[in-house]
């Protein structure tokens, strides 16, 4: 039996699934719009990511690159409040970005 590559990602089909949830919100619904290149897409994804009631659907549709997507924050210093809020749902059920995430606030460093 051959199983799904975990870390192979349809970008356009992923984003259509996106695209389908998205329409039931109607401010959210054209936030894709315009997006006509992969690095765009992330750079939007990635903005998308930091919203809370997004992050959980977009951590899902994209996990192959949802270490990118966090990435990106660093590139950009807004919505700081609602990417620690994004930061610690994500850390609840992705381990892979707890240390990523707590790691700063250490008081031992």
């Amino acid at each position: 039996m051959i199983t799904a590559d975990p870390l192979a990602l349809n970008l356009p089909r992923q984003t259509r699934l996106l695209q389908d949830y998205l329409a039931q919100n109607h401010q959210y619904n054209d936030s894709l719009s315009g997006v006509s290149t992969a690095r765009q897409l992330l750079v939007k994804l990635s903005s998308l990511l930091s919203c809370p009631p997004f992050t959980q659907i977009i951590a899902t549709l994209f996990r192959p690159v949802l270490m990118d997507l966090c990435a990106r924050w660093l590139e950009d210093a807004e919505n700081s409040d609602d990417r620690f809020v994004a930061l610690c749902l994500l850390g609840e059920v992705h381990e892979e970005l707890f240390p990523y995430v707590f790691d700063p606030f250490r008081k031992d460093r």
